[in-house]
């Protein structure tokens, strides 16, 4: 740990040595935060700016007539479109539309055709049904968003239209069952008279009471028929009936809330009141005594420039005096001559003039703010005694007049309500009694059909029979249900028709709010700089450590923690940079700023332990990898859409990211905590420092040979940047052991195995590339023509790794052998130095 902490000062002196090389410092701490900033603000709330999404509406409809009235749905889309501000609605003809659809003008364009509001009211009519539609032409090729959000836009209007229908059907349905009901009435009146006569006179005259009997056998047939349609109604009375109840208990409670609400008001303007007389009394203070202080200052500036006056025109006075004493002296003396004392107190008359001039002046000054002061003190006065009244008088009034009066409107309300209530609790009990009369009249009408044809054939209990009819129908009249039946004409089919058209409104309660859609990308974006921050660094700096004068022995730890800890504290100062600047710049939603930034040091700590360790470990790899996962890590980290919404390869490798848990931590801090998921955070990007720790100090042992092999072919193109680390390769013992001994044999063997694969070497590698190319080629152009495309993309993927590691095994090889052919041709003295140089680097590595 001592040697790490040396190898991190000795690195930041070095660079506080060197101007150049603070700038880039700053740039790539800078860096990150301005491309954090620059997208959060470019996102900062898009949905806002939809007036700039143009869609063009053009309306070809024509009016149509039912019942009497002109039907004209498009014009009322029109209209309704109009007054809606949230979508950039176009009015235009169909040519302009569509030709503007085609140049780019619109993003989409919505056609209401000629027979719309014929198609609408066909369903009502019930003859050639058709249903209603809308020609929607979207142009997808403009940008990816917009067609989802013209959609949106279209599923509105498609609802809004849907809503109107359901309303004018059952509008129509409403005035078609009280009709209905009033038909049922009149004819039921009509029928029970006509029954009853005929009744009273079936004795004396039998072939007119056999005509009556037939009369009454039809009139009965039509009355069964509108009992049952009386009966459906009904029925769909009591559905109504119920969501009455559900939206009057709604309304109870926002009711008693509003009271609730109310109160608090009452309450906090009489507090008002009584505050704002307050701070009149208190003004009044501090204004009198403020103007008592001033005042005082200002007549002692006022004597004391008095008195200055009158000093300084003696003063003048006396000068003038002397002045003309030195005036009269004639003839001068030769010796008085030159020293011109005349002249000389000429010029101080002259300024004790001017001098004598200001202080006047000033004196004046002093005077006119004296009497201003007192001036705006009376009349400050006098608007703060004024203003104490008017709070008084508004307070007294608002106290006798508003409680009051908002009290005995909330009790007028509750009462209407109660009286409401109780009236929908007895609906059910109605309309049950009301079916089972109907089904007892359907009853009736069949008992009075057979007894109609009793009386046909047997005249001998035609009297008993018609007798008990017409009682039955003189307690029908009486009835409490029947007299429901009159009250449905008098139903309100307007009101009627507005419940169905929108039955349910929909209250929204959101948890954890998002204030806009800039706050929600913010954990992403911020995210994202942190991990392009590691990434830059480890693109500008070192992550070998040299050895000099003042660090001339360190183990490869040593060296590798000493190094960290400059890339940690420049990632450390990258994530508050950035954090601070969304906070304070930006003025993101944030309802804990500190775990918001802790989250995002700790974040920025996990990262660069990452790409550290992994271009520690695989050299130029290791940034290819850091790169890959930034790239699997957009959008398998439920960034920016729902995880659920992304391919099932996204979804699985999804909680192994560590963007998911850096991006859930900040949206913990800024919408509000769940300590459960935000502790789980933490831990598990805690969890990858230590991980690093063991890829980055364990990982170059093993894989040395692939980064020396990779960064060696890399060199040898002159043209790609290499990193070599900074040990030698470390040599095979047994080979070690064979040539000291001199075993030819073995020598020999070994040599035949070298001498076989640089012979077919080039072949191998050159069928390999053609292979890596082609199997690939041709698994991707089937990927896009044939429907089973997961086969053929994992078979993709598959033959690339296969060939990709077969070219890696093949350059390690190469490289082995080529060492071996080196140390096959030292002598046994450099062998042996060889060998004691590899055992010093073994000897620092256990220390």
């Amino acid at each position: 740990m001592r040697k790490s902490n040396q190898i991190l000062k000795r690195d930041i002196n070095r660079l506080r040595r060197n101007m150049a090389a603070i700038l880039v410092i700053l740039g790539i701490c800078l860096l990150p935060s301005l491309y954090a900033w620059f997208n959060i603000g470019a996102n900062k709330n898009p949905y806002g700016n939809l007036q700039g999404v143009k869609i063009a509406v053009t309306n070809l409809d024509r009016p149509t007539t039912f019942d009497g009235r002109e039907i004209f749905v498009g014009d009322e889309i029109i209209k309704n479109l109009k007054q809606n501000d949230q979508m950039g609605w176009s009015f235009v003809d169909e040519n302009e539309a569509v030709e503007g659809l085609k140049r780019g003008d619109f993003y989409a364009a919505i056609i209401i055709p000629e027979d719309f509001s014929q198609s609408f009211v066909s369903i009502v009519k019930g003859e050639g049904i058709r249903f209603p539609e809308l020609d929607y032409y979207v142009n997808e090729k403009l940008n990816a968003i917009a067609p989802k959000i013209t959609s949106s836009g279209l599923d509105a209007l498609e609802t809004q239209i849907n809503s109107n229908f359901v309303a004018m059907t059952s509008e129509v349905l409403a005035q078609e069952l009280k009709k209905s009901s009033g038909e049922l009435v009149e004819i039921e009146e009509e029928k029970r008279k006509d029954a009853l006569d005929s009744l009273m006179n079936v004795e004396s005259n039998l072939l007119s009471y056999h005509e009556s009997l037939k009369t009454m056998d039809d009139k009965l047939v039509r009355m069964e028929g509108l009992t049952k349609d009386v009966r459906r109604q009904v029925g769909s009375m009591k559905g109504i009936v119920k969501k009455g109840q559900l939206t009057l208990a709604d309304s109870k409670a926002l009711l008693d809330e509003t009271r609730r609400e109310s109160e608090k008001i009452i309450r906090a303007y009489d507090d008002l009141m009584n505050d704002m007389e307050r701070m009149n009394v208190l003004a009044g203070n501090y204004s009198g005594k403020k103007y008592q202080s001033l005042d005082k200052d200002l007549s002692l500036a006022v004597r004391e420039s008095d008195a200055a006056l009158n000093g300084f025109q003696r003063v003048n006075t006396l000068s003038g005096e002397i002045l003309r004493e030195f005036e009269c002296i004639d003839p001068v003396p030769e010796e008085m001559k030159p020293l011109n004392l005349s002249g000389q107190w000429r010029n101080i008359h002259d300024r004790n003039e001017k001098i004598l001039s200001t202080l006047e002046s000033q004196n004046k000054t002093v005077e006119d703010s004296l009497n201003a002061l007192e001036r705006s003190y009376n009349q400050m006065s006098d608007i703060l005694d004024e203003s104490s009244k008017n709070h008084r008088k508004t307070r007294d009034e608002f106290r006798t007049a508003v409680p009051p009066m908002l009290m005995q409107n909330m009790d007028l309300l509750n009462q209407v309500h109660g009286r409401f209530s109780s009236t929908l609790s007895t609906m059910p009990l109605l309309l049950d009694e009301f079916d089972k009369v109907l089904g007892e009249m359907e009853s009736l009408i069949d008992d009075s059909r057979k007894t109609i044809d009793t009386s046909l054939t047997s005249l001998d209990r035609a009297e008993n029979t018609v007798e008990t009819l017409r009682v039955d129908l003189s307690q029908l009249a009486r009835g409490p249900l029947y007299k429901k039946i009159k009250e449905i004409p008098a139903m309100d089919s307007e009101k009627f028709s507005a419940f169905m058209g929108e039955p349910v409104h929909m209250e929204e309660h959101a948890n954890y709010k998002s204030d806009n859609y800039g706050s929600a990308m913010t954990p992403f974006f911020t995210n994202l700089a942190l991990w392009v921050g590691g990434m830059i660094l480890i693109s500008i700096l070192k992550i070998d450590v040299d050895r000099d004068e003042e660090i001339p022995e360190f183990t490869f730890a040593e060296g590798y923690m000493g190094r960290f800890k400059l890339f940690a504290l420049l990632g450390l100062v990258q994530a508050f940079i950035v954090s601070v600047g969304d906070l304070v710049i930006l003025k993101v939603q944030c309802e804990n700023p500190a775990l918001f930034v802790a989250t995002a040091l700790l974040s920025s700590l996990a990262y660069v332990s990452i790409i550290f360790s992994l271009t520690g470990t695989f050299r130029n790899i290791g940034k290819a990898i850091a790169v890959i996962v930034l790239i699997l890590q957009i959008p398998g980290a439920s960034g920016t859409y729902p995880i659920e919404m992304m391919a099932p390869f996204f979804q699985s490798i999804y909680p192994f990211l560590p963007f998911h848990y850096g991006i859930d931590g900040l949206r913990e801090t800024m919408m509000g905590i769940y300590w459960p998921h935000f502790v789980k955070d933490w831990l598990i990007l805690i969890s990858y420092i230590p991980l690093s720790f063991l890829l980055g100090l364990c990982g170059p042992k093993v894989l040395s040979n692939l980064s020396r092999t990779f960064d060696g072919r890399l060199a040898e193109s002159e043209l790609i940047h290499a990193d070599f680390p900074h040990d030698e390769e470390t040599a095979d013992g047994n080979l070690m052991v064979t040539l000291l001994r001199g075993d030819e044999a073995t020598l020999s063997k070994i040599r035949f195995k070298q001498d076989h694969f640089f012979e077919t070497y080039k072949k191998r590698k050159f069928y390999a590339f053609m292979a890596l190319f082609v199997i690939p080629s041709i698994c991707l152009v089937l990927l896009f023509n044939m429907e089973t495309k997961i086969r053929y993309l994992v078979t993709w993927v598959v033959s690339i790794i296969a060939f990709a590691t077969y070219l890696i095994w093949l350059e390690l090889r190469y490289d082995r052998y080529e060492n071996e052919k080196k140390l096959m041709g030292l002598s046994e003295e450099e062998l042996l130095k060889h060998i004691r140089r590899n055992d010093h680097e073994n000897d620092l590595e256990s220390h």
